[in-house]
């Protein structure tokens, strides 16, 4: 049996990797309308009712990705804080997928996307690969 400062130890220790261990992981260089997107988080789409994710940037403005049967990104610009999105159509290869980890009931999940589309008065260009979104 370990001492009370070493279970501690062992439990702060165990917190801290389950923490960062479920971190979101991002890797972008996106531009929509010629400016940069830069995501600073993202959310399943599971948690809106749909399969993919929303990447979101600094401002609150987000980039939904909802996959596609032909194995492409679907895209969707919401501006910050907005309830309805502007669909801009298929965006280019997705790969997308589920990951083993649940928080809250929603799966993680993760993938990437070359993204190369306009409509709806938009255009967007790049790539993006996430994984640990929830």
């Amino acid at each position: 049996m370990l001492p009370r400062y070493q279970l501690g130890l062992f439990l702060v220790s165990v917190s801290c990797l389950a923490v960062t261990g479920c971190e979101a992981k991002l890797s972008s260089s996106v531009t929509v309308d010629s400016k940069a997107f830069t995501a600073t988080s993202c959310r399943s789409g599971q948690a809106s009712g749909f399969t993919g994710v929303d990447l979101i940037d600094g401002s609150g403005q987000k980039l939904r990705l909802a996959t596609m049967r032909d194995g492409q990104a679907e895209a969707y610009l919401f501006d910050a804080g907005a309830d309805k999105g502007t669909k801009i159509g298929a965006c280019g290869p997705f790969t997308f997928g589920t990951q083993n980890s649940t928080i809250n009931n929603i799966k993680n999940v993760q993938g990437d996307a070359k993204l190369d589309c306009t409509g709806a008065g938009h255009a967007v260009k790049g790539t993006v690969s996430f994984a640990n979104c929830h």
